[in-house]
């Protein structure tokens, strides 16, 4: 084209060099981090010798100069008539798809696998799931785009108290007794047995939809009526991950519409149970 490519590498002047070592460089990504992003390729005023993919300029602060909004915006240069970028992305064959879009065990766990933790990377996001054979959740998860780690304290989705009309059963689901298994589609299933003090099993199951999108199932099978069941699932989040959201079925914020709700949100589904059902999810 006629502008020179705004890309999201960092710039350094030793990337080629850095990443070659005794073999010549392959699409190097130019360091982690850094101060100034790449501009590559040329534009219409450049020289022959710079109209080529591997000529790199780099962003210099004066480019900005004419950007109205303060502070000043990341990617937006609204007086360069030189720069511009472009939205690509990878596709997918089914067969692909499917190998990423699932857990797989981490062998390298110390723990037998039946109790031992999963990994994922679905190249938008990577981390694992039951860590130490703990049902803690989603947890080193990391958005792999942006290199954020979103999960902090007790991970993201997993299972604390548990509930029926005036009665708490234990202290938290993640500190029962679990095991574990993996599906051949790449789905997780945990499971709780009923004990002593709780008269039901509860079964989690973890399945990745999208790259971005984990359905979590639920399901409770009592031994005898739980009246009012209600489940509470948490997620504690990183405190760089600026703003947690959640999808209510009948959100009061929308007139009882679907619709997300930011902040902070506790949300139950009361279920009454009964002897004989399947489950309740």
């Amino acid at each position: 084209g006629n502008v020179c490519e705004w890309v999201y590498d960092f710039y350094s002047p030793t990337a080629y060099k850095e990443a070659a070592g005794k073999t010549p460089a392959v699409n190097p990504k130019g360091p982690k981090t850094g101060k100034v992003h790449v501009a590559r390729g040329g534009d219409y005023s450049s020289s022959i010798e710079e109209l080529r993919c591997a000529a790199r300029a780099f962003e210099e602060e004066w480019w900005r100069s004419g950007d109205p909004q303060f502070p000043k915006s990341k990617w937006w240069l609204p007086e360069m008539d030189f720069i511009g970028f472009r939205v690509a992305r990878s596709i997918d064959t089914g067969t692909q798809k499917s190998a990423k879009l699932g857990f797989t065990s981490n062998k390298s766990g110390r723990t037998p696998q039946q109790n031992g933790e999963y990994v994922f990377d679905t190249g938008i996001l990577r981390g694992k799931l039951r860590q130490a054979g703990k049902p803690l959740g989603l947890s080193s998860v990391v958005h792999l785009p942006s290199g954020v780690k979103l999960d902090g304290g007790f991970a993201i989705l997993s299972y604390y108290r548990v509930f029926t009309t005036n009665k708490r059963y234990g202290a938290a689901a993640w500190d029962w007794p679990s095991t574990s298994k993996l599906l051949s589609d790449g789905t997780v299933q945990i499971t709780w047995p009923e004990g002593r003090d709780r008269p039901f099993e509860m079964v989690a199951i973890y399945r990745w939809r999208t790259s971005s999108t984990l359905d979590l199932e639920t399901i409770v099978k009592p031994r005898k009526d739980l009246s009012k069941l209600e489940v509470f699932l948490a997620s504690y989040f990183h405190e760089t991950f600026p703003s947690p959201y959640v999808y209510i079925a009948a959100n009061p914020e929308a007139e009882g519409k679907p619709g997300f709700r930011d902040g902070i949100a506790y949300i139950t589904h009361s279920s009454f149970c009964k002897i004989g059902e399947d489950a309740v999810e």
